[in-house]
C-alpha cells in the first residue's frame, strides 16, 4: 500500500498553537504549486509501486487552492500514478473556505473524503486559538458539504485548552456528534516551541496547559464516542465502522508514503526523507532541478522504537509475534517486569499475542511505550 501526501504551506492567519510549516504570504503560491508538480515528477520513483491507495492534501490550508492550482496538481498526479480502485482522496478544509462555489470546484476532482478543521464550537475558544471562523460558520460549512454529497467527512477538534471548561468541551463534542460525521479526530492541546501560545504562557498572558484537565476531557471523549457507536481505532481517532482513515493508518503501520511540498516527510523501508520547510528556497531549488531534501537511514533500533510507539496507539496494539519475526525481539521476556506491572495496573491487556492499551492505559500511552523500549 502506497500513499501520497501533498503539503500546501499557506494559511490566512496563524493559529496560536500551530507549529506546522506555513506562510500567510500568498505571493509565491503560483510558483510554489509549479514547484510541487516538479518535485512530484523528480520523485516519482520513490515509491515501489505507481498505484496509490490514498492521496492526502494537507497543510497549511489546502482549501485555499484555486481551481487552476488543483488542476495542475491533479494533472501531474494522474499522469505519473494510478489511483487504486476506491482509493481514499482527502482534502483538508477550513470552515471559512467552504461555500457553494468552492464545493463545486472540489467536486470536479476525485476528492471523496473531507477533513474539516473546526477545533471548537465555542466562539470564545476559537478566538483564543486565533481561528478565523465561528461556530455558526462551521455548522454551515459541514451541512453544505453533506448536501453536496460528501459521505465521508472528518471533524477535527482540540481539547485540554487552558481556558476551556469541562462544560464547553461537552458542548463542543455534543455539537460535533449532532452533525453525524463519519470520522472524528480529537487532539489534546500540546505546547509547541516558537508558537504564539507558548509566548503567551511564558509571559503570564494565558493559563498553563493542565494535564489533569486534558485527562478528564479525554475520558469524557472516549465515553461519548463509544456511546454513539464510534470505534476508537487510534488514540486520537474515532470512526463509524468502515470509515478508518486509510491514509493515516499507512503512517501508523509503517507503510511507505511519499510527501511533497515544503516541510513534508516521506518514508520507505529504513529511509526517511523530508523537504526543507522554506517556501522561497524550495521554489529556487526546484527551479534549478535540485531536490531540497534531507534524509536519514533508520537503524533496526529506530524501526523497533517507531513500531512500538505507533502501533501501541492503535486498537490493534503491538504484535508480539511481529516483533519476534521482524526484529528478533521477545518483548514478553525482555520487558517481563514492566509488562507485568502494566497488566497489574490495568493499563494494558495481552490478547491474541498482542499488547493492547486499555482506556486507562490510553491516558499514559507515551509513558507505557517508553517503558517497553
Amino acid at each position: 500500500m502506497s500513499s501520497l501526501y501533498i503539503h500546501i504551506p499557506f494559511c490566512r492567519q496563524a493559529c496560536h498553537y500551530c507549529n506546522f510549516h506555513f506562510s500567510t504570504t500568498l505571493t509565491y503560491m503560483d510558483d510554489l504549486i509549479r514547484a510541487i508538480t516538479k518535485e512530484i515528477f523528480l520523485r516519482k520513483d520513490f515509491l515501489k509501486t505507481k498505484e496509490l491507495s490514498s492521496v492526502y492534501f494537507g497543510g497549511g490550508t489546502p482549501s485555499m487552492l484555486k481551481g487552476e492550482h488543483l488542476e495542475i496538481l491533479w494533472e501531474r498526479i494522474t499522469k505519473l500514478f494510478i489511483l487504486k480502485k476506491n482509493a481514499e482522496i482527502t482534502l483538508e478544509v477550513n470552515p471559512d473556505d467552504i461555500d457553494s462555489d468552492t464545493i463545486s470546484n472540489w467536486k470536479i476532482f476525485p476528492f471523496n473524503r473531507v477533513s474539516i478543521g473546526i477545533q471548537s464550537f465555542e466562539d470564545e475558544i476559537l478566538k483564543y486559538l486565533n481561528r478565523i471562523h465561528n461556530s455558526e460558520r462551521a455548522v454551515y460549512g459541514f451541512n453544505l458539504l453533506r448536501d453536496a454529497g460528501f459521505d465521508n467527512i472528518n471533524v477535527d477538534l482540540i481539547y485540554g485548552i487552558p481556558v476551556q471548561t469541562e462544560n464547553q468541551w461537552h458542548n463542543t463534542l455534543e455539537k460535533a456528534l449532532r452533525l453525524n460525521p463519519e470520522h472524528l479526530s480529537a487532539y489534546c492541546l500540546t505546547l509547541e516551541d516558537k508558537t504564539a501560545l507558548s509566548a503567551f504562557i511564558d509571559k503570564g498572558k494565558s493559563p498553563r496547559i493542565s494535564e489533569e484537565s486534558g485527562a478528564v476531557h479525554f475520558e469524557w471523549l472516549m465515553f461519548e464516542m463509544r456511546k454513539h457507536g464510534f470505534t476508537h481505532y487510534e488514540i486520537s481517532n474515532f470512526c463509524k465502522p468502515g470509515f478508518e482513515s486509510r491514509h493515516n493508518l499507512s503512517y501508523w503501520t509503517g507503510e511507505e508514503y511519499l510527501g511533497v511540498g515544503p516541510g513534508a516527510h516521506s518514508h520507505k523501508k529504513n529511509i526517511r526523507e523530508w523537504v526543507i520547510p522554506h517556501n522561497v528556497n524550495y521554489i529556487k531549488s526546484l527551479s534549478d532541478n535540485i531536490l531540497p531534501l534531507e534524509s536519514e537511514t533508520l537503524t533496526n533500533e529506530n524501526l523497533l522504537a517507531e513500531y512500538i510507539l505507533l502501533c501501541l496507539r492503535t486498537s490493534e496494539g503491538c504484535s508480539l509475534s511481529y516483533l519476534k519475526k521482524k526484529f528478533n525481539k521477545d518483548l514478553l521476556k525482555d520487558k517481563e517486569k514492566q509488562i507485568a506491572d502494566c497488566v497489574e495496573k490495568k493499563f494494558v491487556v495481552i490478547s491474541d499475542n498482542k499488547i493492547i492499551l486499555t482506556d486507562r492505559g490510553k491516558l499514559v500511552a507515551d509513558k507505557i511505550a517508553l517503558e517497553l523500549l
